[in-house]
């Protein structure tokens, strides 16, 4: 059991530009919970709309919720505002267009800190539409049940656990341990990535509770995740030099076999993307503009200082051959989609 009203402190941190429509369900769900002892840290990120009114009202009215307002210049700026002011033992990061389903979702990830020790606590979401409509939810594979509810080491919980998905708002993590870590401002995408690295270099304790699927995720089309952008393309790129320097800083060998890997990977995975549609009209002026040819060579000789093999032939040839190759695979691949369904229906 724990204290629901003297109990560890936690930081509720929620960056905000123009929420109004969905900020009182947002603050209402913090209000509601059955632990008590939070402080709920609101940074206006220059909303053009209400958003200021409307957290200045619940700030008059409760002394737990705390109210930053300053220029428009991103959420990785306002959630650092935010926890260069934040008092608690445990940060938890809510975005203002989502909300929390479970009222005793705050309850739940304490007992587990307190009673195991931990210094991260990870549940699942639950994704919504713009009227709150459930779209999908969010299960655990076989692979990552096996994991579950165990105090599991950085890599373990890197590789077994999180796989690929860098979600933060779905952590509660321990205030302490993040001290030196802050987000880079400069960036628009993968931010909670590189956020999260920089976090699991410290080694923490951490345990991951899959059937607590507490947090709505709103599906909003509008919101940068979904949005076209070439600098999404030159931050997701940055993040082979990002994970080679992290491999470069730790002596954890797990630890940094899989910052080593992620430093390759991301360089095919980022240069598929760029053979999208939505890119590829483009593509030779990307690879100009972010040295990708430079970045190509950075990469080859990692994988020979690292003694890792790299079989796909995409790092062995120009960036454009590469989205050329790509390309090739993707009609490859819709061309046996159509021998197939030919077949099925003959």
């Amino acid at each position: 059991m724990i204290d629901l009203i003297n109990g560890p402190l936690v930081s509720v941190i929620v960056p905000i530009y123009n929420a109004e429509s969905f900020l009182d369900e947002c603050i209402q769900n913090v209000k509601s919970q059955t632990y008590a002892h939070w402080e709920l840290i609101l940074v206006n990120d220059g909303s053009l709309d209400s958003s200021l009114q409307i957290c200045y009202r619940y700030s008059e009215s409760d002394s737990r919720i705390k109210v930053i307002n300053k220029e428009n210049t991103g959420v990785s700026d306002s959630r650092n505002k935010a926890l260069d002011i934040a008092q608690g033992d445990f940060v938890i990061f809510l975005d203002a267009d989502d909300y929390w389903l479970d009222p005793c979702c705050l309850e739940k990830m304490l007992v587990k800190a307190v009673s195991e020790n931990l210094d991260l606590v990870r549940g699942e979401y639950v994704a919504v539409g713009m009227k709150g409509e459930k779209l999908f939810s969010r299960h655990a594979s076989e692979q990552k049940m096996k994991y579950a509810y165990r105090v599991l080491t950085s890599s373990e919980f890197l590789n077994y656990v999180m796989t690929g998905d860098f979600f933060l708002f779905l952590s509660l993590i321990r205030k302490s341990l993040l001290t030196d870590i802050r987000f880079e401002t400069n960036r628009i995408f993968l931010e909670d990535m590189r956020f999260y690295s920089l976090f699991f270099l410290k080694e923490p304790r951490c345990m991951y509770l899959p059937d607590l699927r507490f947090y709505a995720y709103r599906k909003n089309e509008n919101s940068v995740s979904f949005s076209i952008n070439p600098k999404k393309l030159e931050d997701s790129f940055d993040m082979c030099e990002f994970f080679h320097e992290r491999s470069q800083e730790t002596q954890n060998k797990q630890l940094k076999k899989f910052f080593q890997e992620y430093s390759i990977s991301m360089y095919y995975y980022t240069l598929e993307t760029l053979a999208d549609n939505m890119y590829y009209g483009k593509a030779r002026i990307y690879i100009k503009k972010f040295s990708l040819k430079q970045k190509r060579m950075f990469v080859l000789s990692w994988m020979k200082s690292y003694g890792y093999i790299g079989k796909s032939v995409i790092y062995h040839v120009d960036p454009y051959q590469g989205v050329l190759l790509f390309r090739l695979k993707y009609k490859l691949a819709k061309l046996k989609n159509r021998v197939l369904t030919c077949l099925k229906f003959r």
